[in-house]
């Protein structure tokens, strides 16, 4: 009798086992099937730069937030690539027209270009970059003044997060400030090949990328494209 019930506890064991292996794979099913993030257009950082500062909240931080979105929008940047750039940096940046980004999650340098259109942004929030980096040429833009050290990442992008959060309303979305960078991909991938997207925004895994591509051309704009594509005239 004692070996019959050892031997329902093993079988117990092995289906609670195999049940727990089939939830986790449908977990990871259902993580891979989520739709991509909302994607910040143009209108929602507009309205967020004109929105007028609420008496709650500090300049610097108001100052602080607007020019994180104008550096997410332009550049297609992660919250945490932002955390150490300085004012030195940038204005080289708007000299040369480039400048060198650390990347935490992939743990590798890239390259940033500066329009003409993000140098013509970036010059429109003279005073908020003089605010946000308080007057200091070398001070990183997550410079806490109160610990003074850099806020802990996690906090850096919940800040963020709330700043960007006013837009959920009006847009009837939600809004984060990884969405600066889903509208930056989606562009790019729009008008070149994913290879050369994959380098320009930092992806380690070209895998990644393809996770952003979610541009499917109605009949009219495939038309043109092949057209285009093999040189005949379009009817």
């Amino acid at each position: 009798m004692e070996f019959k019930h050892e031997t329902l506890l093993k079988k117990l064991e092995k289906i609670e086992q195999a049940l727990l292996i089939v939830k986790k794979k449908n977990f990871f099913v259902r993580k891979k099937e989520n739709p991509l993030r909302e994607s910040a257009s143009f209108f929602i950082f507009d309205y967020l730069m004109n929105l007028e500062k609420p008496k709650k909240i500090q300049h610097r931080v108001w100052a602080r937030n607007k020019v994180c979105i104008t550096l997410l929008r332009h550049f297609g940047l992660r919250a945490s690539d932002i955390r150490e750039i300085t004012m030195f940096k940038l204005k080289n940046g708007i000299k040369t027209g480039t400048m060198q980004i650390a990347q935490p999650k992939t743990k590798k340098q890239r390259v940033i270009v500066f329009t003409d259109s993000a140098i013509s942004d970036l010059q429109k929030i003279e005073q908020e970059l003089k605010i946000a980096f308080g007057y200091q040429l070398d001070r990183p833009l997550a410079y806490s003044i109160v610990t003074g050290k850099l806020i802990p990442c996690r906090k850096w992008v919940n800040q963020l997060n709330l700043f960007i959060k006013l837009a959920n309303k009006k847009f009837a979305g939600i809004f984060t400030s990884h969405s600066f960078r889903i509208n930056y991909v989606r562009k790019l991938l729009k008008i070149l090949p994913i290879q050369q997207v994959q380098s320009i925004v930092g992806h380690k895994d070209i895998s990644t990328t393809k996770r952003y591509d979610r541009f499917r051309p109605d009949a009219s704009k495939m038309k043109e494209i092949i057209t285009k594509a093999l040189n005949e005239k379009i009817e």
